[in-house]
Parts: C-alpha cells; sequence; structure tokens
C-alpha cells in the first residue's frame, strides 16, 4: 500500500487493483454505504438527514437502481 498519499491517482488505483481488487472510488463508497447503513440501524436519524450526515448532496444517491 502507498504511503504517501500525495501519490498520483493512478498509482494509488493500480496497487488498491492489485491488492484490493477495487479502485480508491469503490472502497470509499462502500464505505459510506457502511457508514450510512450504520446510522440507519444505530441512530434515530431519518433516511433524509442521512445523506447531509455524510456530506452527500445528491438527492439520488441512495435512490434505487
Amino acid at each position: 500500500m502507498p504511503t504517501d498519499l500525495n501519490s498520483p491517482k493512478g498509482t494509488i488505483n493500480r496497487i488498491l487493483k492489485r491488492e484490493m481488487k477495487k479502485i480508491l472510488y469503490e472502497l470509499i463508497q462502500q464505505r459510506v454505504h457502511l457508514e450510512a447503513v450504520t446510522l440507519l440501524k444505530e441512530t434515530h436519524m431519518d433516511i433524509k438527514e442521512i445523506p447531509f450526515k455524510l456530506d452527500i448532496f445528491d438527492s439520488s444517491y441512495f435512490s434505487r437502481n
């Protein structure tokens, strides 16, 4: 894993893809999803509050596909 986060995004993605089979964007999305699920399960927050808590401003982020 790169210890220098100032590495080019392509370099980081290449290493992540090799080591974890995912690129940085996928790992971030996975983490945001996990955090949203945790907030739904462990708080009394309304589902409409969670995107604001996670700094997600796209209203379709949690929509079904």
